[in-house]
């Protein structure tokens, strides 16, 4: 009788472990879900190859997304002619990824130029703080004339330059429903997708190159098991919450910089906070194409609100995506707008004298 009371007790106690960690996973496993998408099943004829953008199936408080959007170029030839065929089932993707001339097939900047791509945006909500951790393992469908291999990148702010992360990948050569397994991603290791802020916004894009033909296939397809076919993995503030204190850039003095001649550039900024800043203000520049990984510090300030004036330093590339922005501790302003620095002469584009005023003017 004992032995019987005995053992009924034992079950009782696994059962109830074994639901409080049920309840703990899932807590676990929704606060570290940014997003995700399950494709199993998707709407692929109303609207044709399906919804752009296509919404998740799950999003974190701390983030919003409208869903996985295709570039300009896809569903269109390269004569801009729209494409025909059947889409497959349980898959989001299209047809149209047209840069695949002989000369360009593997060219990533004449891919992008024809919109070649599908990208995913993000925007941290007011109040919160979101690093990118991983993108779980993924699976790639494509037909024998669809892109060959293609590259992740990611920018940061709404205007921001696109960065690759990694080199581009051979999607694989399976073309029926099985598709091509693709390894997971590792985020956490870019500083750029690192404590982001209330109001960053970051971009993910996939780049498709080495089509064949306009009737070329490529899919983000549903995975073997079910559930979770795209997923972002990442953290967040406490219960969804953010930072005890953010940080805020005003408008720049100048977006146009010139570096002829080691010449010396101004940089004038504002910046305001909220709660309370456990150290100085660094302003921070960033590289050519937009990225933080090694930022060079511009300019300190102290106090809750105030002004860097900042002289760029000398030796910096041509570039259009130079960003800045402000750091105290672990908290991070989203990047300004993007800045261009000039290293050469540009040619003149017009020539005008005005008659007996003694002026003369140049256009670049």
């Amino acid at each position: 009788m004992k032995t019987s009371f005995y053992l009924k007790s034992c079950c009782l106690g696994l059962i109830i472990l074994l639901t409080l960690w049920s309840v703990v996973q899932s807590n676990a496993q929704g606060t570290d879900t940014l997003a995700t998408w399950e494709l199993t099943g998707i709407q692929t004829s109303t609207p044709a190859w399906g919804a752009s953008p296509l919404p998740a199936q799950f999003v974190s408080s701390a983030v919003t997304t409208s869903g996985w959007t295709r570039g300009s170029g896809v569903l269109l030839t390269a004569a801009g002619v729209a494409t025909t065929g059947t889409p497959a089932g349980s898959a989001w993707g299209g047809n149209g990824w047209d840069a695949y001339t002989t000369a360009g097939a593997g060219n990533l900047d004449s891919t992008i130029a024809r919109g070649d791509f599908v990208t995913i945006a993000f925007s941290v909500a007011s109040g919160s703080t979101v690093s990118f951790t991983s993108i779980p393992a993924y699976n790639v469908r494509r037909s024998s004339s669809g892109p060959a291999t293609g590259q992740w990148q990611y920018s940061i702010g709404a205007a921001g330059t696109f960065v690759n992360m990694g080199t581009p990948i051979t999607w694989g050569t399976v073309t029926t429903g099985t598709g091509n397994p693709q390894s997971a991603i590792d985020l956490s290791t870019i500083s750029d997708l690192q404590n982001l802020v209330g109001g960053t916004t970051v971009t993910f894009r996939i780049v498709n190159m080495g089509a064949t033909s306009s009737g070329g296939t490529w899919y983000l397809n549903q995975l073997a098991t079910a559930g979770r076919d795209v997923t972002f993995m990442g953290t967040a503030g406490t219960g969804g919450g953010g930072p005890s204190a953010t940080l805020s850039l005003g408008s720049i003095s100048a977006t146009t910089f010139c570096a002829i001649g080691n010449a010396t550039n101004m940089l004038t900024i504002s910046y305001t906070s909220t709660g309370t800043l456990s150290s100085v203000v660094d302003l921070q520049l960033s590289d050519a194409n937009g990225s933080f990984a090694s930022p060079t510090t511009l300019s300190s300030a102290s106090g809750p609100s105030g002004m860097f004036a900042a002289i760029l330093p000398s030796g910096l590339v041509a570039g259009t995506g130079y960003l800045v922005r402000a750091v105290s501790g672990t908290v991070v302003s989203p990047p300004s707008a993007a800045l261009t620095v000039v290293t050469v002469v540009p040619e003149a584009t017009a020539f005008t004298a005005t008659p007996s005023n003694g002026s003369v003017t140049l256009t670049w």
